[in-house]
């Protein structure tokens, strides 16, 4: 693949399978999403997730949302997955829907911020579903520094990725893009299902 001069030279332009690897070797890798650019790492490797908290200066008490390829993807991870979970999934995913349920033992804490649920979701867009497929299920928040506007085209990401040299570490390699934007660019919509109702539903904008 050709080199991308995106911020001082210090990253380069990589494939999809190149991206599966460096993801299940601990890297964090930049994917897309339908709605924004994410930092990813895998929720096998907590060395990597750690590092998306100092990458973005993201206050360790912010959960992390777990993207997977598939319900069944995701099922182990969750607990108390019910009919109105799969209805919801059966119609909104892959989407920008996140569900939140307990988490199950497998979760580590780091992406939970300790609380006992974790966020879930399948985004819609084909690079990403492609890399699911194969590394199993990502912590992924957007590629921006906490509290700064979200990466939806491929310059502010290369901008965004030039302010995170101030955390970086090592040489992070974001993932080639044949189309410069993402697909939705909306807020996400959030939904908590507990003792047989919604509690909580809300729209936001990644962070």
């Amino acid at each position: 693949m050709s080199q991308v001069d995106g911020a001082h030279g210090m990253s380069q332009v990589i494939s999809a399978q190149e991206a599966i690897q460096q993801l299940l070797n601990g890297k964090v890798v930049a994917i897309p999403t339908e709605t924004v650019y994410g930092l990813a790492a895998s929720v096998g490797h907590p060395d990597a997730l750690a590092s998306i908290y100092t990458l973005k200066g993201r206050p360790k008490d912010n959960p992390m949302i777990l993207h997977g390829a598939s319900v069944e993807q995701l099922l182990p991870f969750v607990e108390g997955w019910s009919q109105v979970h799969q209805v919801c999934a059966d119609a909104f995913w892959p989407g920008p829907l996140t569900l939140i349920l307990r988490a199950s033992k497998q979760v580590p804490s780091i992406i939970t911020a300790r609380l006992d649920t974790v966020a879930i979701r399948v985004p819609n867009h084909p690079l990403a579903l492609e890399i699911l497929e194969h590394t199993g299920p990502l912590a992924a928040p957007s590629a921006n520094l906490s509290g700064s506007p979200s990466a939806t085209k491929r310059h502010m990401y290369w901008m965004i990725l030039g302010m995170l040299w101030l955390w970086w570490m090592e040489i992070r390699r974001p993932l080639d893009l044949n189309q410069p934007w993402c697909g939705l660019r909306v807020m996400r919509r959030v939904m908590r299902w507990i003792m047989g109702r919604v509690v909580s539903g809300a729209s936001y904008a990644p962070a």
